[in-house]
């Protein structure tokens, strides 16, 4: 081989393992911590449920209440992903799996977000918060463990100081039509399209046929740094469903007993309407769907 053709040889080879330098960068997966964040929530005071001209609104968001958050707590930056729920439980079943460990664990039932609470406390040698005989749950408030957040909690952090129907402003869809504001907020029925295998249809509410779960944190964070408040999965709450009280209440965490526990936040399906702050949905602690998932809160040391 003479000197010109060693030359090139040596320019062509060089090309070719740069190239295959880049493609591995650019196809190396990003890791997932499957550890959870938490944020650092302030004590406080802020006007719960909605108020009567807003758009999408629900009579059992009134009445519109006054409620103090007497001390700090910490809730996770994210809802509880795939990652995060297979390190405590030591399986998957959601129904998204194609979406990726990133996404958020769904299908859970209220129980099942319980008893990962306990898990996780026991993992990390922390107070677990709840004591449960079949389907009585007793729950500790001074726990130092994993817990639910109240649904006074989770709505004060939602709004993170905002009087509007989202954090980043008032909504100007109820349905599944374009949001701007909503959009850069959380996945509802009219942004949640999705590629991967086992989507399903959010087309009841006019979204789109293929739709599900998008990894957790690739939407705006509110300003306490939380993401995915106002949509991708439904957060299942502490409390049992009840009608608001009229006056100023402190530390609120529902009736001793009821039928059905709280839900807070849109899903992947979700009306543009359910994503509002102040929405209440409600179900039977057992019931699971791909659209439900859970945060986890903590005690501030």
């Amino acid at each position: 081989m003479n000197a010109k053709a060693l030359h090139r040889w040596f320019i062509a080879a060089l090309a070719l393992m740069l190239l295959a330098g880049c493609h591995q960068k650019q196809n190396a997966a990003a890791p997932v911590s499957d550890t959870i964040d938490f944020v650092r929530l302030p004590a406080g005071r802020f006007v719960m449920g909605s108020p009567a001209g807003e758009p999408g609104r629900d009579e059992d968001e009134s009445p519109a209440h006054a409620v103090a958050i007497s001390r700090p707590f910490l809730l996770g930056r994210t809802e509880v992903t795939q990652a995060q729920w297979r390190r405590v439980m030591g399986e998957n079943s959601s129904a998204f799996f194609a979406c990726g460990d990133a996404c958020p664990v769904e299908d859970i039932s209220w129980f099942e977000a319980v008893d990962f609470c306990n898990r996780a406390s026991q993992l990390e040698s922390l107070t677990p918060c709840y004591e449960r005989d079949g389907d009585a749950v007793a729950f500790d408030a001074d726990c130092t463990g994993y817990r639910l957040p109240t649904e006074a909690e989770w709505e004060y952090a939602a709004r993170a100081g905002a009087a509007t129907a989202l954090w980043n402003g008032p909504l100007a869809e109820t349905e599944c039509g374009p949001d701007k504001k909503l959009n850069r907020a959380g996945w509802y029925c009219g942004n949640s399209k999705v590629s991967y295998a086992g989507c399903l249809s959010a087309a009841d509410g006019g979204g789109a046929a293929c739709s599900g779960t998008h990894p957790a944190g690739e939407k705006n964070a509110n300003p306490w740094g939380l993401v995915d408040m106002n949509g991708n999965v439904m957060e299942w709450v502490w409390d049992w469903h009840a009608p608001y009280p009229e006056g100023e209440v402190t530390n609120p965490r529902g009736p001793a007993e009821g039928e059905h526990r709280v839900l807070r936040g849109g899903g992947w399906r979700s009306l543009a309407r359910h994503c509002r702050a102040a929405n209440r949905r409600t179900n039977v602690p057992s019931y699971k769907m791909s659209v439900i998932g859970f945060r986890v809160a903590r005690n501030a040391p």
